[in-house]
């Protein structure tokens, strides 16, 4: 009776994929059949970059609207992306790239008119991504990304400062699968090793560095150490800027922020970046923790670390706490 029942299952399991299947190849080929071009290419040009270079210049808030949720992104003071929503967190500047990059290289392939009956057979009445864009001067501009056609790699756009409906060659990134992770910058140290000056290392709350590396004209120089290599200072400094964060800890609890800054109140280290156009960024580096009231992590297997531009600190696997360790062994 089991097998019988199983059979029966694949049965119509199979049939439902096969009518899945069909529905989709003939919402494709009408889409094909009764697109509407009605631009020609002597006329083309006017809508060949369908938002202007100038205007993704000047982009200061990003909303991204998919299945996988909503996100928006907007730029700080410091010129430096933030995600306001769904949380408050550092932006990775790439994921910005990432979106101005497909906007900006859209290679188009037809045009057709903005009639409800293209709108739906393009799916732009019901669009898998919605992108709202608007920049330092309050310019508004609404991306809407419907039917993705495989047998063609094409996408379906409209774009709300013209009366028309693109259709274009898949955009670079796939903007309609972005989801919380894009969003959220989980790296430690926001500087690269060809921006690093100087690097400060501090133990505890000594106000004197217990090494000091230094970029100049000729090379790298230790506070430390006379003899060092160029490639193993730059290798080591490598190694403390790829840390990994396990977790970013954004919650509001009182407890927990005061529970943290006890920590950070009496450090291990304190690191210092200085960068080449001089900014420079403090991260305070505590000891082992023993818990942290609201998160489920083992004892002494972690470490909190906080950046003085970031708002909220990490935690970090005790493995990554001897990279700030710097012995001659690993600049020589």
């Amino acid at each position: 009776m089991e097998v019988i029942r199983q059979k029966l299952k694949n049965y119509i399991s199979t049939w439902l994929l096969a009518l899945f299947t069909l529905g989709l190849l003939t919402l494709l080929i009408f889409s094909e059949i009764f697109q509407n071009v009605v631009i020609k290419d002597s006329v083309f040009d006017n809508f060949s970059e369908p938002i202007k270079s100038d205007i993704l210049a000047n982009i200061k808030t990003i909303r991204v609207k998919n299945r996988l949720g909503k996100f928006t992104v907007t730029l700080n003071q410091r010129n430096q992306w933030d995600l306001i929503e769904p949380r408050k967190m550092p932006t990775p500047t790439k994921t910005i790239e990432k979106i101005i990059q497909s906007l900006e290289t859209i290679s188009i392939r037809t045009l057709h008119q903005k009639e409800p009956i293209n709108l739906q057979s393009f799916s732009l009445d019901r669009p898998i991504a919605i992108l709202d864009l608007y920049t330092k001067l309050e310019e508004h501009i609404q991306v809407k990304i419907g039917l993705v056609n495989p047998i063609n790699n094409t996408s379906y756009l409209t774009f709300s400062n013209h009366d028309i409906i693109f259709q274009t060659n898949a955009l670079k990134h796939n903007l309609e699968l972005m989801d919380l992770s894009d969003f959220i910058d989980s790296r430690i140290f926001g500087e690269k090793l060809a921006e690093v000056q100087k690097l400060y290392v501090y133990r505890g709350k000594n106000r004197d560095t217990s090494n000091t590396l230094s970029r100049t004209p000729t090379g790298w120089i230790s506070k430390r150490y006379r003899t060092i290599s160029d490639k193993s200072v730059e290798n080591k400094i490598s190694s403390i800027l790829d840390i990994k964060s396990h977790m970013i800890v954004d919650n509001e609890n009182e407890k927990l922020t005061n529970y943290i800054q006890n920590y950070l109140n009496n450090p291990l280290y304190r690191i210092q970046m200085k960068k080449i156009n001089g900014e420079t960024t403090t991260y305070t580096v505590s000891h082992l923790v023993n818990s942290v009231p609201d998160l489920k992590i083992e004892k002494k297997q972690y470490f909190l670390m906080k950046s003085s531009n970031r708002q909220h600190p990490h935690l970090i696997h005790k493995d990554y706490l001897d990279r700030f360790l710097i012995r001659y062994q690993h600049l020589k």
